[in-house]
């Protein structure tokens, strides 16, 4: 099988297990996001071959319009890149934003210090501080039952601390990003999971030395 052929044959799997009409409505349910009417695919992208995204519309219940839910589904580790993409790319619209991911290696989060379940979490919970409604769910699914299994790690609070318009700017975002991941996080240089004290369009962000019971920020 040509790398092509062995792309399109991921791509497929990952829709068949997660965008069926049936398992997108069952998942809606369990996260209690009513629905009302049939709901309709308006947009699909795949990111990467193992990662695929689509953005349902719906009938907004009671009102005029239509509600927009982004569903972003990843073999292997949940990545910063989903956040990123539910935040201010694919879902930036949307009124809910789904991230799954089936757990398990896979090569490509070999390479991926973002690959990470807790780094994800985390994420997810400072973004939700600002009213962006993401959930963090794990899916697994047997080839022998039709149904699918869903574990809520994450989703939004009741009430936000900020309003959606205080959210971080999309260089905000990627300069935490770099510097909670890919720097103090880079082989645990921090004993600290990135992003756990959250973050802030005000966050200011550089190097720090621990010596002794210091820190030196420069």
């Amino acid at each position: 099988m040509n790398k092509e052929s062995q792309k399109n044959t991921i791509n497929e799997s990952i829709g068949e297990i997660a965008f069926t009409e049936k398992r997108i409505l069952n998942l809606l349910e369990m996260l209690n996001i009513s629905t009302t009417g049939s709901i309709n695919v308006i947009e699909e992208k795949t990111h990467t071959p193992t990662d695929k995204s689509v953005v349902i519309e719906y009938p907004n219940d009671g009102c005029v319009g239509q509600n927009q839910i982004l569903l972003n589904v990843k073999r292997g580790q949940p990545v910063c890149d989903q956040v990123y993409d539910a935040g201010y790319q694919n879902g930036s619209v949307c009124h809910q934003r789904i991230i799954l991911f089936t757990g398990g290696n896979i090569l490509d989060d070999k390479f991926n210090p973002s690959a990470d379940v807790d780094t994800v979490k985390c994420l997810v919970d400072a973004m939700n501080r600002f009213d962006l409604d993401i959930y963090l769910v794990k899916i697994s699914h047997d080839s022998t039952n039709s149904n699918c299994d869903y574990e809520i790690l994450a989703q939004p609070d009741s009430h936000s601390e900020f309003s959606r318009a205080e959210c971080p700017s999309k260089e905000k975002f990627t300069e935490a990003e770099f510097w909670e991941v890919y720097f103090w996080g880079y082989d645990n240089w921090i004993e600290a999971t990135p992003f756990e004290l959250g973050f802030d369009s005000n966050h200011e962000y550089g190097q720090c030395f621990p010596i002794g019971d210091f820190e030196i920020e420069t």
